[in-house]
């Protein structure tokens, strides 16, 4: 059934979010840091199939100790349930932002946005897609969204679940006005040549 993105923010709480997000970040760098990453790089999807693999690792992880996370292994891939509510994949985006995939019955029941799991009535479903940056040297982003065939419903990005807020700096305090216009009136101190013209006066 078609996700609400709200119904989908509180069940991907802040604290889950951060748990994806982190897990997309070690198993990039598992890859990136492999001696075997210059020796398999010769097809992009010999890549994806390895990250993937590191991903599913650190996601099962980082989900270990969480009672409403349930991994769901099938048709070669995985996907989570949460709460028994919502269902998760994870795909690589393509070059309009959706999920790769072979278009399969599987692929198109999780897709379809009036299709259901079987087995699973009433659940959500939605994806979670990372972007590389232009070099493929590094993820970019990860991002929720529910889709309807190719079409993006909506999506919103994730991060890391850190305050990245700007801290303000400390404002200089303007000086206080003074308290009457005599205050403005600094007198001259005398000069040495004034006094002595003074003491001839006398």
């Amino acid at each position: 059934m078609s996700a609400k993105e709200n119904d989908v923010k509180k069940l991907l709480t802040a604290a889950r979010e951060a748990k994806i997000m982190q897990a997309h970040k070690d198993a990039w760098s598992d890859w990136w840091n492999s001696q075997d990453r210059i020796k398999f790089s010769f097809w992009r999807r010999t890549r994806a199939n390895m990250f993937f693999e590191r991903l599913r690792y650190h996601l099962q992880e980082a989900f270990k100790n969480d009672r409403g996370a349930h991994f769901e292994f099938k048709n070669q891939t995985f996907k989570i349930l949460f709460d028994q509510k919502l269902l998760v994949r994870f795909k690589k985006a393509n070059g309009k932002g959706l999920g790769s995939n072979v278009w399969t019955q599987a692929v198109f029941n999780f897709c379809n946005a009036q299709e259901e799991i079987p087995g699973m009535p009433g659940v959500e479903k939605v994806e979670v897609v990372y972007a590389l940056n232009p070099l493929n040297t590094a993820i970019e982003k990860v991002f929720v969204q529910a889709r309807d065939g190719k079409v993006r419903l909506w999506s919103y990005e994730i991060g890391d679940g850190k305050n990245t807020g700007v801290v303000p700096l400390p404002q200089r305090q303007p000086p206080k006005p003074p308290a009457s216009a005599d205050d403005l009136v600094t007198p001259r101190k005398p000069k040495r040549d004034d006094k002595k013209s003074d003491d001839k006066k006398e």
